[in-house]
């Protein structure tokens, strides 16, 4: 057996089978095994960027601060994109090489466990939008022909533009700073601590102190114009609308404090500070396909299409910073259990001035055209966003209200959102949430939800006393 002692203060700590080991190129989810990397956890990303808009041209700057899991000979990073100038790990220069969209990083002294330890990248490139390996959109940075620039990072975006472990399983706290020209605005997560202008440019500086995935790590670039909206429970709602944004569209919007306390009765007060919705360039590259909306933890980013501006697609995106963006999952396999909630919340929404027999005829309407290919728990690994995680969720949540009734469902959806908040979470650990609001044993009605290809009909809606 390999030992090592090392003395720290006036503690000696004896290390076993700690020979450093080359880092794994992937998290281990077997969803998306090339996804995220071994042998460490983030802790703080720090990313700086100076960009030329009229170029679209970036110099990055990522510093991260991880602890390792494993001692370490070599480890990885996520970033396939940009051309990297320099590493240093530790305060010192580091040898790397890319090996198809991962940056294998070789520091000159081996990183021990249980030790914290810091990277820092330095980069330039065009960033341009990239195809997933898990969606069939482009993910990334999208700039479009008026200059405006929206970022997509799910589910594997991130890396297009910043070195990262690129998994939703690895979450940490950010700060995130760009400087532009000084007539554009950027918008980003969390809270805006600096905006600072200097020789015709801004520097803006956000910092999310909760716990984030790389997915919600993004800008947004545009002439906006700031709505501020009563505030609910102390969050201050707000929409980013670019110039120019007609009165029409922007009425649509004035919905979002309701929403707001809607889906706070339903899952629990609101997880973060502040609330955003960005409207994005209509001829924005995301808007361009078969995205409406994507949310982004504390901002959510709209199309100004028909259905990209509905009342149901705000909704949607709303209920994601509970389920998705506070309470992420666990694996790509758990994707129900974002998109699930998220549709049931349209649902709520549309039927909040009624009961449950009001959802269950909105439920049953869809039940009827629901076409499934896969099982709801294990979408096609090339295809995660399936109908299936989204309808077939949004019937099996149903389901279970109809099973174990109104105030153990209700309560289900606190307790799971307030236990794993800022966490993650997977669907084995709603399952138990589950049973223990019910009080009742579940797994064969999960089973037979989550791995039949055809679920089971939703049961019949409980006698009115």
């Amino acid at each position: 057996m390999n030992y090592r002692i090392i003395l720290l203060g006036a503690t000696l700590v004896l290390l076993t089978g700690c020979r450093p080991v080359d880092g794994a190129p992937g998290i281990g989810d077997p969803y998306s095994p090339a996804l995220g990397n071994g042998g460490y956890d983030v802790l703080h990303y720090d990313i700086a960027l100076g960009y030329d808009l009229p170029a679209n041209y970036l110099t990055g700057s990522t510093s991260i601060r991880a602890r390792a899991t494993q001692s370490l000979r070599s480890f990885s990073l996520d970033f396939p994109g940009m051309e990297v100038d320099s590493v240093q790990v530790n305060g010192s220069p580091a040898s790397f090489e890319r090996l198809g969209r991962e940056l294998r990083i070789t520091p000159a002294r081996a990183l021990l466990w249980p030790f914290s330890f810091s990277v820092r990248v330095e980069y330039h490139g065009s960033p341009v939008p990239s195809d997933s390996t898990l969606v069939s959109f482009k993910v990334g940075w999208f700039q479009a022909e008026d200059g405006s620039v929206n970022v997509m990072n799910v589910p594997d975006g991130a890396e297009t533009w910043f070195p990262a472990n690129d998994h939703p399983r690895d979450k940490a706290t950010y700060r995130l700073e760009i400087s532009v020209p000084s007539d554009w605005h950027v918008l980003g997560p969390g809270s805006l601590t600096t905006s600072s202008e200097e020789g015709g440019s801004t520097r803006y500086v956000y910092d999310m102190d909760r716990p984030m995935t790389t997915t919600s790590a993004v800008f947004h670039i545009d002439k906006y114009e700031i709505a501020e909206m009563a505030p609910v429970d102390g969050v201050v709602p707000k929409v980013y609308y670019p110039e120019g944004t007609p009165d029409d569209l922007k009425q649509k919007f004035t919905i979002l404090p309701e929403a707001l306390r809607v889906l706070s009765d339903a899952f629990g007060p609101y997880p973060f500070d502040s609330y955003s919705i960005a409207i994005a360039d209509p001829w924005s590259g995301i808007c361009m396909g078969d995205v409406l909306a994507n949310s982004e933890q504390t901002v959510t980013l709209q199309c100004p299409s028909y259905y990209g501006s509905d009342s149901l697609t705000t909704v949607h995106e709303l209920a994601h910073q509970w389920f998705g963006n506070s309470v992420s999952a666990a694996s790509m396999q758990d994707t129900w259990l974002q998109e699930g909630p998220a549709t049931y919340a349209e649902w709520i929404w549309r039927r909040r001035d009624g009961g449950l027999a009001d959802v269950d005829r909105l439920a049953r309407f869809y039940e009827k055209d629901y076409s499934p290919q896969a099982p709801i728990g294990q979408p096609p690994t090339d295809e995660v966003v399936s109908n299936e995680v989204y309808e077939g969720g949004a019937l099996l949540l149903h389901a279970l209200r109809l099973r174990i009734g109104e105030e153990a469902f209700f309560a289900t959806l606190r307790e799971f959102t307030a236990q794993y908040q800022y966490g993650i979470a997977g669907t084995s650990d709603f399952v138990e949430v589950a049973e223990k609001m019910s009080g009742q044993d579940l797994q064969s009605f999960f089973q037979a939800w989550l791995y039949q290809v055809h679920p089971p009909p939703l049961p019949d809606l409980p006698s009115q006393p």
